[in-house]
């Protein structure tokens, strides 16, 4: 798809950023899934550490920040945590894009290992389907604040399912790269602006996913 981002995209990181705000204060970050440093941008002065089972996605991702010593990146599998401390705690642990394809019967298994790494009074965001609440609210009991933001529903995924169409190199490949490129010159800011509007209130049409933001108070 030429155009990007989708409605979907600009309200998960909206959500997401709230969320990282609302977890403060935190010291310590612990990015699960990470693609190695995707959202490293959205945590500047944190300790990060970075755990994705794709080896070459964490080796890049020490290259570009060797400078970095507040980054740490492990290739590491969610449902061992081998390489990560076991007895080290986080004051943000983040998830997201990723419940969805862990297998039903270690959904559990890898809930818990993300649960049991949030520190005393520290947070976890996790980003799911509608359709895996069932496992998270075994959860629920475990913090003192959970709140739940619904997105991505059917006015978004229409819209976005018609932005495929135009904008798909199949469907218009008669323009050739200049046409396609001026097509997407001529209506790009009309686009945007549609994707920011829909992506407002697309939590009224059955939305299918979910940003969960679990904190517990800072126990003294």
């Amino acid at each position: 798809m030429i155009l990007n981002p989708c409605p979907s995209k600009i309200t998960f990181r909206r959500l997401l950023k709230k969320a990282i705000i609302n977890s403060e204060p935190f010291k310590t970050v612990l990015d699960c899934a990470s693609a190695g440093d995707k959202f490293l941008s959205y945590f500047p002065g944190k300790e990060y550490y970075s755990v994705d089972k794709n080896a070459e996605l964490i080796k890049e991702a020490i290259h570009r920040n060797a400078d970095n010593c507040n980054c740490h990146f492990i290739c590491d599998n969610l449902l061992f945590f081998e390489r990560l401390d076991k007895d080290r705690q986080y004051g943000l642990v983040v998830s997201t894009h990723t419940l969805s394809h862990i297998a039903e019967s270690d959904k559990n298994k890898v809930l818990t290992n993300l649960v049991n790494k949030v520190g005393i009074g520290g947070s976890f965001i996790l980003q799911c389907s509608a359709d895996e609440l069932s496992y998270v609210s075994l959860y629920v009991h475990r913090f003192d604040v959970v709140v739940n933001k619904l997105y991505r529903g059917m006015l978004t995924l229409a819209f976005e399912r018609f932005l495929f169409w135009v904008y798909d190199v199949g469907t218009i490949e008669k323009l050739g790269n200049e046409g396609r490129l001026l097509l997407y010159q001529k209506t790009r800011m009309i686009v945007l602006l549609l994707s920011f509007f829909v992506s407002f209130f697309d939590c009224f049409f059955s939305p299918k996913s979910c940003v969960i933001h679990f904190k517990n108070k800072i126990k003294v």
